[in-house]
C-alpha cells in the first residue's frame, strides 16, 4: 500500500507488522472489569467472536455472556444501501434479545469500520437490549491517520490486556471520529471516560443514560466534549503531510469474504 509505514506493532498506522498474540493494555478495559465484579450478576454484550480466554474471564464474574460475532455480520451488512436498511438488515441478522437486558457491551474497534449513520443506527438498536446505565466500552481511531484495513480480533489476556490478532498488513485511511462525532451518534449516551493510548486509539467507556427520543443541544455535546478534546490537542502530534481526517469512513463498511449465516453463542456462567 503506497504511503503506508507498515511497521512498529502497534493498532494504529503502527498496527500493521505487529506478531499475531501480542498483549496491549486497556486500561479502561480493567476499570470497566472491576465495576462489572463490583454490581453483581450481569449480561455482557460482545461484538467479537467467542474466545476461551474471554468466556472465562467474564465466568468467573458470573456474567453471561452473549456472542453478537460482528465479523461474521459484517460481509452482510456491507451491502446497506444507506443507514435505514442498515438498521433493517441489523435487526434481521442479529439474534433475539435475551430475557434480561445487558449491563455491558464490548465494542472493541468495530465502530471505526461504520459511517456515522450506521454507528447511529446501531447503537439505538442495541440500546433496547440495555438496562438504563450499562456502559459501553469502544476503540476509536484518531491519532493515527491510519488503521488495520479490517476490525481485529481481541481476546482478553488478563483483566487489563488483550492480544490481537491477526498480524496486520494492510491499512486504510482512519475515520478519526472527534468525542463529539460520538455523541451525535449515540445521542442516549455520555461519555464518562475517555483515555488516549499510545497505539493511537482512544479508548471510552460511555454510560446509556437517556430514554428513546430524549436528546442533548448542541451547547450540552461542546460541555461534554471539551475536556476531553483538550486532552487529546495536547497529546496528538502532527499528522504527516497530505493526511486528512475522513468525512465518513471509506465505502461504508469494509466488506468482508465469507458467507454468513446468522448466529449467535450465548456463554452461561458455569
Amino acid at each position: 500500500m503506497q504511503g503506508a509505514t507498515l511497521s512498529p506493532p502497534r493498532l494504529g498506522a503502527a498496527a500493521a507488522g505487529r506478531d499475531a498474540g501480542d498483549a496491549e493494555r486497556l486500561p479502561l478495559f480493567d476499570e470497566l472489569y472491576e465495576r462489572a465484579a463490583a454490581g453483581g450478576r450481569c449480561v455482557v454484550l460482545d461484538f467479537g467472536p467467542a474466545s476461551p480466554a474471554g468466556i472465562a474471564l467474564f465466568n468467573a464474574l458470573r456474567c453471561r455472556l452473549e456472542i453478537l460475532d460482528f465479523p461474521h455480520l459484517m460481509p452482510r451488512l456491507s451491502q446497506a444501501r444507506d443507514a435505514e436498511d442498515f438498521r433493517q438488515l441489523l435487526d434481521r441478522l442479529l439474534p433475539p434479545p435475551g430475557p434480561h437486558p445487558a449491563s455491558v457491551v464490548l465494542c472493541w474497534d468495530f465502530l471505526n469500520y461504520l459511517p456515522r449513520g450506521a454507528i447511529a443506527a446501531l447503537m439505538d438498536i442495541l440500546s433496547a437490549r440495555c438496562r438504563p446505565g450499562a456502559l459501553v466500552h469502544a476503540l476509536i481511531a484518531y491519532s493515527s491517520p491510519q488503521m488495520p484495513a479490517r476490525p481485529c480480533r481481541f481476546q482478553p489476556a488478563g483483566r487489563g490486556a488483550v492480544q490481537l490478532s491477526p498480524a496486520v498488513t494492510e491499512l486504510r485511511e482512519s475515520p478519526r471520529y472527534t468525542p463529539k462525532d460520538l455523541l451525535r451518534c449515540m445521542p442516549r449516551h455520555d461519555i464518562e471516560r475517555g483515555m488516549m493510548l499510545r497505539t493511537g486509539f482512544q479508548e471510552y467507556i460511555l454510560r446509556m443514560v437517556r430514554e428513546e427520543g430524549e436528546s442533548r443541544s448542541e451547547a450540552a455535546m461542546d460541555d461534554a466534549a471539551a475536556p476531553l478534546m483538550g486532552g487529546l490537542a495536547a497529546r496528538i502530534r502532527k499528522p504527516p503531510m497530505g493526511a486528512r481526517p475522513l468525512a465518513d469512513p471509506a465505502q461504508d463498511i469494509a466488506p468482508g469474504t465469507r458467507p454468513i449465516t446468522p448466529r449467535s453463542r450465548e456463554v452461561e456462567p458455569g
